[in-house]
């Protein structure tokens, strides 16, 4: 039977939009709202209603100032491994493995075809997937670019 990963929390999303992972990806992770996050992965070629280029989406996230990582040895790590020889390549992980890696900060997992928020060691996306899920990279959001999640306001 196989084991899932089971997300902390849906995050920024739109219950108009289909397919906006790489949106709802990049709100999470810099903490920016949807609409913004919208706007941005729109002006690389996104459609509403479609996912983004693979390619394109990898290039957005470096010319953002996002690290990447490669993980893996998938065909498309291989692909990302081509076209972005200064990046370095750690060994293969699982959804699973490599969430318990993330535990501070933020970043954006990128398996095939769909990818998603993990703010400080917690996943933020819509559903449910499998842990032995092959991570293909991972880009961290510098510190300096990060903008600390509110406080939860204290109850009475």
């Amino acid at each position: 039977m196989a084991k899932y990963v089971v997300p902390f929390t849906t995050g920024a999303s739109c219950a108009f939009e289909k397919k906006d992972c790489s949106v709802r990806a990049l709100s999470n992770a810099m903490h920016i709202s949807y609409e913004e996050a919208h706007a941005k992965i729109h002006s690389i070629g996104r459609k509403q209603g479609k996912p983004v280029n693979t390619g394109d989406l990898s290039k957005f996230y470096r010319e953002a100032g996002l690290q990447m990582q490669i993980v893996g040895t998938t065909k498309l790590a291989d692909y990302f491994r081509r076209i972005h020889r200064d990046v370095e390549a750690i060994e293969g992980r699982t959804v699973e493995n490599m969430v318990k890696q993330l535990q501070t900060g933020r970043h954006i997992v990128h398996i095939k075809g769909h990818v998603f928020a993990v703010v400080d060691g917690k996943i933020h996306d819509k559903g449910m997937m499998k842990a032995g899920t092959r991570v293909v990279a991972v880009y961290s959001v510098p510190s300096e670019r990060s903008v600390p999640m509110p406080q939860a306001l204290p109850t009475n």
